[in-house]
């Protein structure tokens, strides 16, 4: 039941345009009153809805969260791994669910900062390589019990 109707909402109203954690509060998780329910509308309407881009070198994070124009994400409904993780950090954020942003490493060659799904051979060299982060995945914590009002 959740799926179905959010992938009704096919529309971000002017008004959430800047405001990501309104939107989900607002709009998506309305319905629901569970936690549980509530996480898995915002999941699913990022996942249906958004085109996932390529990380390039330059967007690789230090160690610092980047500025994320999420008013733009949610106009273009395109965006990075990092910005689609910190859109739904934001989204739990107003919906009042726990949720973690986990900056990571894809597998792929250890020469390249594009993830590929193909490794390259090591060699002694690459021990001394850092990779930079180059993927991003969230984590939220929902209560599977019921609210008592």
């Amino acid at each position: 039941m959740v799926d179905r109707a959010t992938k009704l909402i096919n529309q971000v109203p002017g008004q959430y345009l800047s405001s990501p954690a309104g939107f989900a509060k607002g709009v998506i998780c309305r319905p629901y009153t569970s936690e549980i329910q509530r996480l898995r509308a915002i999941f699913v309407f990022l996942a249906e809805k958004f085109t996932w881009e390529p990380l390039h070198p330059s967007d690789f994070m230090e160690h610092e969260r980047s500025e994320v124009e999420l008013g733009k994400l949610l106009e273009t409904k395109k965006g990075t791994a990092e910005e689609i993780a910190w859109c739904f950090w934001e989204m739990c954020q107003g919906c009042g669910i726990h949720a973690e942003v986990i900056p990571g490493y894809l597998k792929g060659d250890i020469h390249s900062q594009h993830a590929t799904n193909v490794l390259a051979p090591f060699s002694e060299e690459d021990i001394h390589i850092v990779p930079q982060q180059n993927h991003f995945w969230n984590a939220g914590t929902a209560s599977i019990l019921p609210e008592v009002i």
